[in-house]
This record gives structure tokens, C-alpha cells and sequence, in this order.
């Protein structure tokens, strides 16, 4: 996939990959408030969600944890399926 352009604010879908029970997708966007700087998040998207609004939950990992830290070890994804739960997993660590 193309790279963020320099003047674009809007999010940009990286990455998607089939996981249990949803999707993970990986959101690349250009944060005005630290200064311009390209921010990371992936999101989990529980299947069967097409259309429908679901409550979010944000996760918040340590400082040097990237956005696939959350995603790759707590096993959530099942669960958050069942409960119809977004997840949202920012990448917190300043690079």
C-alpha cells in the first residue's frame, strides 16, 4: 500500500489481517497535535460488524510498547468478539 501522503490528515489503512473472529486493521495517520509527526493504531473489528455501532475500548500500553504488543499477546480477540467490542491500541512509544 501507498504511504501517507505529506499533506493528508485523514487515516490511512495500512495493513489488514484476518484474525480470530474479526479483522485487525493497522491505521497509519499525521497528527497535527505533535507536531506533523505519522502516528500508528490498530484497531480490531469484530466480524459481523458491518453497519453497526459498537462501543470502543482503548488500549493503552506502556511507553515503549508499540501498537502490536496488545494485539500479539492478551489473546483478547475472541472475547472482544463475543462482547462486540472495537479494540483500539494506539503505538505509545515515541520513535
Amino acid at each position: 500500500m501507498a504511504a501517507i501522503s505529506e499533506s493528508s490528515m485523514q487515516p490511512h489503512v495500512k495493513e489488514t489481517v484476518k484474525v480470530a473472529h474479526g479483522e485487525l486493521r493497522r491505521i497509519e495517520h499525521k497528527s497535527e497535535t505533535l507536531g506533523g509527526s505519522v502516528m500508528l493504531f490498530s484497531a480490531f473489528v469484530p466480524e459481523n460488524s458491518e453497519g453497526k455501532q459498537l462501543p470502543v475500548v482503548y488500549w493503552l500500553s506502556g511507553l515503549t510498547c508499540s501498537d502490536r504488543n496488545f494485539a500479539e499477546k492478551a489473546g483478547a480477540f475472541p472475547l472482544a468478539n463475543s462482547l462486540g467490542l472495537i479494540l483500539v491500541m494506539p503505538d505509545t512509544s515515541p520513535r
